[in-house]
């Protein structure tokens, strides 16, 4: 049986082990992009590591499923729903960011079908200890963590870069309750 995946008002998976932690306020909107990208890196590496070795462990696998299910789609959603028609609006002709975004928010479709598939495998047999992981399987997760690196550094290097330019107090504070709004927080 497939997992199902987790959208915006669901619950949050109580597993979050994976460093940095998750911030508890999302008042600098650029930061909570910084730091998911820098969880994503945490993920990349675990995901090379289980390729690595064949198998992971449930307490591993866990925290994987989470951010993978749950954290990645809110991000996704954060950028592709948000923080893109943002800077579209704001950007200049020679920031030349209209075909980034275009193409960032094509692999992110792209990263979240691994990323299911992933979740769908590791959730598969819940009390599956050490979960084995066969050729194909160690290929996806191997795909999915160099697709993560890439992504993570087009987004940082670039895109983050320019919103930090180009968008301005009031969009700042939009992005960051549009954030917390996804997440079920209140406005602060």
């Amino acid at each position: 049986m497939a997992a199902a995946r987790l959208r915006t008002g669901d619950p949050p998976p109580a597993v979050r082990p994976l460093d940095p932690p998750l911030p508890d306020d999302f008042g600098d909107p650029i930061a909570v992009i910084a730091n998911a990208h820098a969880r994503q890196r945490a993920l990349g590496g675990r995901l090379k590591q289980a390729a690595g070795v064949g198998e992971i462990g449930r307490a591993d696998a866990d925290p994987l499923i989470a951010c993978l299910g749950y954290e990645l789609p809110q991000h996704h959603d954060d950028l592709d729903c948000d923080l893109f028609p943002l800077l579209r609006r704001r950007i200049l002709p020679e920031d030349a960011l209209v075909p980034v975004l275009a193409r960032l928010a094509e692999d992110h479709r792209r990263t979240e079908r691994q990323a299911q598939a992933i979740v769908d495998l590791l959730a598969a047999d819940p009390a599956s200890d050490p979960i084995r992981l066969t050729d194909p399987a160690r290929d996806l997760f191997l795909a999915q963590a160099a697709l993560t690196k890439r992504l993570v550094s087009l987004e940082s290097g670039i895109v983050l870069a320019i919103a930090r330019v180009r968008l301005t107090r009031a969009d700042l504070k939009a992005l960051a309750c549009s954030f917390r709004a996804r997440r079920g927080m209140e406005a602060s």
